[in-house]
């Protein structure tokens, strides 16, 4: 079995009235539910965890969810993101995930995009440049 703390979800495919279901015993749930082609995130969070709710958007561009998780003396925010196919990743929509350099922050995400550097022998999406240069920048 395995002993999860933070659990980043993102296609959710729920409404309102079924975000419910999304309850798991022994966690906290922060979710965004929308019952369309794609869609919903959530960030499930073990209960023996501090934490709290730190920002959630739905737009045409991004949508998520970001959870503040206390350990001890540490905070660490945790984000699942979503971004609709056909909608360019900027470096900007991005950035805005991230506001707080002050602290770690791991952002789980569906971005309808690949890069070369992932698989070289799949065709790289256009709108993945912003992706694949944020990554660089967070090995080195």
């Amino acid at each position: 079995m395995l002993a999860l703390d933070v659990v980043l979800l993102q296609e959710l495919h729920v409404t309102e009235d079924e975000a419910s279901r999304l309850a798991i015993p022994g966690f906290h749930c922060f979710a965004v539910a929308r019952d369309a082609k794609g869609g919903g995130v959530a960030v499930l969070v073990r209960d023996a965890l501090q934490c709290s709710l730190t920002s959630q958007s739905v737009s045409e561009v991004v949508e998520h969810t970001t959870v503040c998780v206390k350990v001890g003396d540490e905070l660490s925010d945790f984000t699942s993101a979503y971004f609709p196919r056909g909608h360019k990743v900027s470096a900007a929509a991005l950035s805005r995930l991230s506001q707080d350099d002050r602290r770690t922050h791991i952002i789980g995400a569906d971005t309808n995009c690949h890069h070369e550097d992932w698989d070289r022998y799949v065709a790289p999406n256009p709108h993945m440049s912003s992706i694949s240069a944020s990554t660089r920048r967070i090995r080195s």
